[in-house]
């Protein structure tokens, strides 16, 4: 079982406050600091999952078959009945993302590794019976997002997690995938 932990805060547009604080002075700094936010409970789960998504060797053999080897772009696809949250922006280390529709796909261009939200219950709902469509609070379809310049890549794969909250952050859990 991968477990994932994410907490995290941002500093828009720097990694490194120091590096502001040379760039820009002490007001400089002041309002960099002001633009750092805590992500939100609902980011660090999606931030948690994507990273599970991402570098989970379980999951390289979709990586690969649905994206083009080497691309770090991942196209976060909206066109569902849980899309992501807006104003969401990835915070995962490596990896470009970009929103999309499925109406926006280029059929001359290569695969590009898409990610598409089904269902996310959030909050949680503790001692709940299980959803009759979905068993598990988080359902993501990993696809390919991009075109057929580099060979196609048809269907989808879902996949399930549960998460948690712990003393370290959430946790997202794999409860197992399936390819229609």
């Amino acid at each position: 079982m991968a477990v994932i932990l994410v907490t995290a805060c941002v500093v828009s547009g720097h990694s490194d406050v120091s590096e502001q604080m040379r760039e820009s002075g002490s007001n400089g700094a002041r309002a960099g600091l002001a633009r750092q936010t805590l992500r939100s409970e609902r980011e660090l789960v999606l931030d948690a999952l994507l990273a599970d998504l991402l570098s989970n060797p379980r999951f390289e053999d979709n990586r690969e078959f649905y994206g083009t080897s080497g691309d770090t772009r991942v196209a976060l696809v909206s066109d569902s009945d849980a899309p992501w949250p807006g104003g969401y922006e990835p915070s995962v280390s490596g990896y470009g993302f970009y929103y999309t529709s499925l109406a926006q796909r280029d059929p001359s261009s290569p695969r590009v590794l898409g990610i598409m939200l089904y269902h996310f219950e959030f909050p949680p709902k503790p001692d709940m019976p299980p959803d009759p469509v979905h068993d598990w609070p988080v359902t993501v379809c990993l696809f390919n997002a991009g075109g057929a310049a580099n060979g196609g890549a048809d269907g989808g794969c879902l996949v399930y997690y549960s998460f948690k909250r712990s003393q370290r952050g959430w946790q997202v859990e794999f409860q197992g995938k399936h390819r229609p």
